[in-house]
């Protein structure tokens, strides 16, 4: 039996001196307003701060919040102090030269340490990459047609017999996975089917490292920090075996491509994808000198910030579509009207898809009602603070989430009944799901807005017609699922839902 007395004994001192260094460290990192900072939201506990408020009930926490200290205000969660920005004071964070989204992440989770990247570099030949695809979609929407086509055949059938599909979110995964593998890897590796499973795979392994509990965050967000590189380091790191395959498969295709582009010279005609931009750049070295890994980084990278977050959109269409029963009639004959134009055996030119109104309501109304209720994180990256015009400043490293709630469910930003889903909220309205502005923040705003948003509508709109001319959807139970919420984050149900070919 063990003594309770001698456990004291040996466990007591050091259990004191970790308290005593908790406590230490929180007071020493309790925030001091030299300057004039938005009010700090009080709370009971030292440490833990309002952490578990925001994870119990983020919503009414943000009403709360919002009701009595207005439009900008700071809370305390795991160890660090955050300020949360409203409608008013988001649009002018958003566009501030020194508020940066990249730098916000990687003050929470060292993503480009995992993936193994260059840093800035990197960044910028993703953005340099996005841009050119954008530039690129009547070309890539010829390419894109056949393969969402042959997506919608292989993850859901076209049989008689209706399917249910039950964790819909990673099945939408799987088939953009398959869909933008054609764009990202080129014809010959968007077959390999190993490639297309890491692709789907790929977004939910990083985000396993990084769902870690942050227990030391408490303490201090710099333990939580080290905590993941080191589980990266010493751990098994899912990452490697995904650029290590790729990597790998990569070689011969590369070399196949260098080798023609030698013997052919002008007369060769360069294949319309990422690793061809990679190439012509010259974003991975010179061509008697490519670095493979920075290319297999630099393609997972674009999957990584493409493949969720569209996954996450075109997920929560369905389910809104399956759940908006009366307006399924307008949606049906609006695609059947435009599919006359490019027959049963064609595909949609993008005009035709411009001409899709009323699914570009549906779905940005989709958009706006399924937002997250915190997201859009920036960071002032500058070593001064940032002076906004409603008075508060910002001190440097400071991390700021936007409310977006108190923008998709402002009545002055998106009219009346703002918690109703009304699928013709923007019907004829002249603001389209890529057109962002301060009503409309999944996308960002000004130079922040995410320039690869015109290429994740194609794709969700181009599927969703297939779907809506194919399939009467429902739900297994007979109602709408609940969202699952965290920590802000709204992610889609788990539960089934049925396709039934018409």
């Amino acid at each position: 039996m063990i003594n309770f007395t001698n456990a004291v004994f040996n466990f007591g001192p050091p259990l004191l001196l970790i308290t005593i260094l908790a406590l230490t460290i929180y007071y020493l990192r309790k925030p001091k307003y030299n300057l004039n900072e938005p009010p700090l939201v009080p709370y009971k506990y030292p440490l833990i701060g309002h952490t578990y408020e925001i994870r119990d009930d983020c919503e009414g926490f943000l009403r709360r919040c919002r009701e009595k200290y207005g439009d900008m205000y700071n809370i305390y969660q795991y160890g660090k102090v955050y300020t949360i920005a409203g409608k008013d004071s988001a649009p002018e964070l958003m566009k501030h030269k020194d508020a940066d989204f990249p730098g916000a992440v990687d003050m929470m989770f060292p993503i480009m340490q995992l993936l193994g990247s260059t840093g800035s570099s990197t960044r910028e030949i993703t953005k340099h990459l996005t841009i050119e695809i954008t530039s690129l979609l009547p070309k890539l929407n010829e390419k894109l047609q056949p393969q969402i086509k042959i997506s919608v055949e292989k993850y859901i059938g076209l049989s008689e017999e209706p399917k249910t599909i039950y964790f819909l979110l990673n099945k939408s995964q799987e088939i953009l996975a398959f869909v933008a593998a054609s764009v990202f890897l080129g014809e010959e590796l968007s077959k390999d089917e190993e490639l297309l499973l890491s692709f789907a795979n790929f977004s939910k392994d990083v985000r396993q490292i990084f769902q870690t509990p942050r227990i030391l965050a408490f303490i201090h967000p710099w333990l939580h920090r080290q905590l993941l590189f080191w589980k990266i380091k010493l751990g098994k790191n899912p990452v490697e075996k995904h650029q290590a395959d790729l990597t790998k498969k990569l070689v011969p295709i590369v070399e196949k491509r260098i080798k023609e582009m030698r013997e052919q010279g002008d007369k060769y005609n360069p294949p319309l994808d990422v690793i061809q931009m990679l190439l012509d750049g010259g974003l991975v070295g010179e061509k008697e000198n490519i670095n493979y890994n920075h290319m297999a980084i630099h393609i997972y990278i674009l999957a990584f910030s493409s493949i969720f977050t569209t996954s996450l959109k075109l997920t929560n269409a369905i389910i809104d579509y399956a759940a908006e029963t009366d307006y399924q009639k307008e949606l049906l004959e609006e695609q059947d009207k435009i599919a006359k134009e490019f027959g049963t055996d064609g595909f949609p030119a993008l005009d035709q898809i411009e001409k899709m109104v009323k699914l570009d309501s549906f779905l940005k109304e989709s958009i706006r009602y399924n937002e997250h209720f915190l997201g859009l994180q920036k960071a002032n990256i500058s070593s001064s603070p940032i002076t906004l015009s409603n008075g508060y400043q910002l001190p440097s490293k400071r991390t700021v989430f936007i409310d977006l709630l108190s923008v998709t469910q402002s009545e002055e930003l998106q009219g009346s009944n703002p918690t109703k889903f009304n699928p013709v909220r923007y019907l004829n309205k002249g603001g389209t799901t890529t057109r962002v502005d301060r009503a409309y923040l999944s996308f960002g705003l000004g130079r922040n807005a995410c320039p690869g948003r015109f290429f994740a509508m194609l794709q969700i709109k181009s599927f969703l017609s297939i779907i809506i001319r194919n399939f009467k959807i429902s739900f297994v139970d007979g109602t709408k699922p609940k969202k699952l919420n965290f920590e802000g984050n709204r992610i889609p149900s788990n539960d089934g839902v049925i396709f039934e070919k018409r």
